[in-house]
């Protein structure tokens, strides 16, 4: 920046015929040729740039192929601010692809409005029911709150090939979960309704 400011209001400008001459000076050669190089060795030096856009080029890639996956498979898919969703028995599931080292992790979550979740069950049942759901499974992660929840599963990829060949046992595990769900649900109720009906003591 100072070289620039150095070379810059200092160059003379004056024309011949059709052409624009840049007259310099020997001191704003010398500044010159020192800025091209310190600007080329820093490029050189620092490779975040030539890796960010690796990253996100294959990034885009793979996106693109799962795309085409999820379409020649038949889900309804769309892509909004920048994140993926698709629909799988009338549920919205999202996906999302971070680059982390030498492999890609999709997210894929999937937000639940229940009618008995939310009209049967307190803050304490939510926590209780999240707390089982998360000990029981190891790549799955349930977040509850006050109107509805979330069920979320990872899953690292070298690339799309093992995306395509994972894809349909996570969205057979997330019909084991959903299943559990519903069967832990109807053991919270039925927990709460003999704690309701036990006869008090005392006046």
């Amino acid at each position: 920046m100072l070289l620039s400011l150095l070379i810059f209001p200092c160059i003379t400008v004056s024309s011949n015929d059709n052409f624009i001459i840049l007259e310099l000076t020997p001191l704003q050669c010398y500044l010159g040729v020192a800025l091209f190089i310190g600007l080329t060795i820093g490029c050189i030096e620092d490779p975040i740039p030539i890796s960010f856009f690796k990253i996100f080029r294959s990034r885009k890639r793979l996106e693109s192929t799962i795309c085409n996956y999820l379409h020649d498979n038949g889900f309804q898919y769309k892509k909004k601010e920048g994140e993926l969703y698709f629909i799988r028995k009338n549920l919205t599931y999202s996906l999302e692809i971070i680059p982390r080292d030498n492999v890609f992790v999709v997210y894929f979550s999937l937000p639940i409005e229940d009618d008995e979740y939310n009209t049967r069950f307190d803050s304490f049942d939510k926590l209780v029911l999240g707390q089982i759901i998360n000990a029981k499974y190891r790549f799955i992660k349930i977040r509850t709150y006050n109107d509805s929840y979330f069920i979320d599963i990872f899953m690292d990829i070298e690339n799309s090939k093992v995306f395509k060949k994972r894809f349909f046992n996570v969205m057979s595990l997330y019909d084991d979960v959903i299943s559990d769900i519903h069967i832990q649900k109807k053991e919270i109720m039925k927990r709460n309704m003999q704690q309701q009906e036990r006869p008090k003591i005392g006046f």
